[in-house]
């Protein structure tokens, strides 16, 4: 990285003035892309870690329907002991198909909208930030 020179206002050019902010805004903008790109690739992966949870979800749901079928047949036709022994993994499924469903909505909410805000604000606050200097610089 470039050494930076600082220069009082009064000692430089306004050529030189002119460089040095079109090297801190082309910096800026370079850095502000970085960030968005950070955000973008962070908000992917919780959309994939939500996505892969409800799909497990929906996998586990389809076991304890099956397990719930196995349950009612099983219970008609036999005894308590096997009966019992069909309803606590259908209960397990089940079980486990909650909590990665709220696991995922979870995931699925905090990674929507899937935009860069965190970086569009950085990029508005420094516009703002920008025209109140030109509008300051302006005033002198």
């Amino acid at each position: 990285m470039a050494t930076e020179r600082i220069t009082s206002a009064s000692s430089s050019s306004t050529a030189e003035l002119v460089n040095d902010a079109a090297v801190q805004i082309s910096r800026l903008v370079h850095d502000e892309i970085a960030l968005a790109k950070l955000e973008m690739q962070t908000k992917a992966k919780q959309l994939g870690m939500g996505a892969g949870l409800v799909a497990s979800a929906l996998l586990l749901l389809r076991i304890g329907l099956i397990l719930a079928w196995a349950l009612l047949v099983v219970a008609l036709a036999n005894v308590w002991p096997l009966w019992l022994a069909v309803a606590v993994p259908m209960a397990g499924a089940f079980l486990l198909a909650a909590v990665a469903a709220l696991l995922g909505k979870r995931r699925l909410k905090a990674a929507t909208p899937p935009v860069p805000t965190e970086a569009s604000e950085s990029v508005r606050t420094d516009l703002r930030l920008a025209h109140g200097a030109v509008q300051e610089g302006r005033q002198s």
